[in-house]
């Protein structure tokens, strides 16, 4: 498991292209590695993932493991997401502009106005026809 929030490890672009819903998950980075924390488990272990905490199961050549995911969204962790996603939707155009939008995490700035933006572009495209 590596550590909430760390560009070392998964970019702010690709997380913010990940919470986007495109489906597409973050490049792996062998560099990354030194700064994960490695858990040994048994069976009927289970380890708590922090919100946007990079991390993967590496299994020994016998093992068999399945895993559960309960992910409990908090309207901190719906506001974060919607954040994630519209810089996701505005980055291209900032890029073509020479800029950059402000990074996403939870001391990020600007993450409330961001969060707006993006719901009330959603009930936009929501009652224009032919825009969702």
């Amino acid at each position: 498991m590596f550590p909430p929030w760390d560009a070392r490890v998964v970019s702010d672009e690709d997380t913010e292209h990940f919470f986007a819903n495109t489906g597409q998950r973050p490049p792996w980075r062998a560099e990354a590695q030194a700064l994960g924390t490695t858990f040994d488990f048994s069976p009927g272990e289970a380890l708590h993932i922090p919100f946007v905490s990079g991390h993967h199961v590496r299994n020994g050549d016998d093992d068999i493991s399945i895993s559960l995911s309960i992910i409990f969204n908090t309207p901190q962790t719906r506001a974060l997401i919607r954040a994630l996603a519209f810089n996701h939707l505005t980055r291209p155009l900032m890029r073509r502009m020479g800029l950059q939008p402000r990074r996403v995490a939870l001391d990020g700035g600007g993450v409330p106005f961001k969060s707006m933006a993006w719901r009330a572009g959603a009930r936009l495209r929501r009652l224009v026809p032919g825009s969702a």
